[in-house]
């Protein structure tokens, strides 16, 4: 069993825990990324006992992918149910009321709106390139009518016999490429 443990920090364990944190930081070298350097070690070590990097922050074995998370990288419909849930259905994406009583008396969404195409194809996009095997231009096209490097501008990314994806070693810093794909 395995269970969490939460210890309240006093004002003087905190003191402490920064105290050990900035001495440890002045012993590392310039330009350190300890989250980095973790990131990389466990990556590693997960490939080398067998397991697929098939998403940013994922790993399986083969034939072990998350299927309810790949319905979610690949753009889409599902449905949401639970208190505060979401869901994505014809075109519109809605939320849950996080209310128990008002989930009790009438199931109520309180949010909802139209996804645009042109949001829609960001969203194919920003998803997609969380797959490690990124986005099939094939689809794109079957899904939106139009070529993929007609719409986006695809320079940060490499491209594989059908998919734009993103290169492994940029996995890491993967959000200052998707910004790339959303108008802002």
């Amino acid at each position: 069993h395995n269970k969490e443990v939460e210890f309240p920090l006093t004002d003087e364990r905190k003191k402490l825990i920064n105290h050990i944190d900035k001495r440890h930081q002045e012993m590392l070298p310039e330009g350190y990324d300890g989250a980095r350097t973790m990131y990389d070690i466990i990556t590693k070590k997960l490939k080398e006992n067998g397991y697929i990097h098939y998403e940013i922050s994922n790993f399986a074995k083969p034939n072990y992918y998350s299927r309810h998370n790949m319905i979610y990288w690949n753009n889409m419909e599902y449905y949401g149910f639970a208190l505060g849930a979401s869901g994505v259905v014809n075109n519109k994406t809605y939320t849950i009321t996080r209310s128990l009583n008002n989930y009790l008396n009438d199931f109520k969404r309180v949010e909802e709106y139209e996804v645009t195409e042109k949001e829609n194809m960001e969203n194919e996009m920003i998803l997609g390139l969380r797959k490690t095997k990124g986005v099939s231009k094939s689809m794109f096209y079957h899904k939106y009518g139009k070529n993929i490097d007609d719409v986006f501008n695809v320079k940060n990314l490499s491209f594989n016999k059908n998919n734009y994806y993103i290169p492994e070693k940029y996995l890491y810093v993967s959000n200052s490429i998707l910004e790339d794909f959303v108008d802002i």
